[in-house]
C-alpha cells in the first residue's frame, strides 16, 4: 500500500488538518504555499483518495480547477494508489464489485471507477 503522507513529504508538500474547510470540500491544494488542507474527520479511504488527488495537483502545480485538470488529477491518483497487480489480487479475493474493491484497496469507489477507465483493456 502506498504511503501517501510519505509521498507528500518527499514532494515537499505539507498536509494540514483544517477543520474550517467548507463542509462540501474534503481537501484542497494551495500551490503558492505547497500545502494540502484536509478535513480532519475523513475516514481512511476518503483521506487517502483525497490526498492522492490533491498530490496530483501538487505534482502538476495546478492553480485552477476545470474538468480536464480534475480528470487528470483523478487518473494520476488512481494510478498512484492502485497497481495492476494489487487490483488483480483484490478482484480475485473479493470479486468485481466496485464497493468491495474499494474497501479491500482502501480507496473510494470513485478511485476504482477511474482506475478501471485508465486500465480498461486490462480488467
Amino acid at each position: 500500500m502506498v504511503d501517501i503522507d510519505g509521498i507528500a513529504e518527499a514532494m515537499g508538500v505539507t498536509v494540514i488538518d483544517e477543520p474550517t474547510l467548507r463542509s462540501d470540500v474534503n481537501a484542497m491544494y494551495v500551490d503558492a504555499e505547497r500545502v494540502i488542507l484536509v478535513q480532519p474527520n475523513l475516514d481512511p479511504w476518503n483521506r487517502r483518495s483525497c490526498l492522492a488527488h490533491e498530490l496530483a495537483h501538487a505534482f502538476f502545480r495546478d492553480e485552477v480547477s476545470e474538468p480536464r485538470i480534475e480528470r487528470r488529477a483523478g487518473q494520476w491518483a488512481a494510478q498512484l494508489l492502485i497497481s495492476p497487480a494489487e487490483y488483480k489480487a483484490a478482484e480475485l479475493l473479493v470479486g468485481p464489485s466496485v464497493g468491495a474493491l474499494a474497501w479491500e484497496l482502501e480507496v473510494t469507489p470513485q478511485v476504482i471507477e477511474t482506475w478501471r477507465e485508465c486500465y480498461q483493456a486490462h480488467v
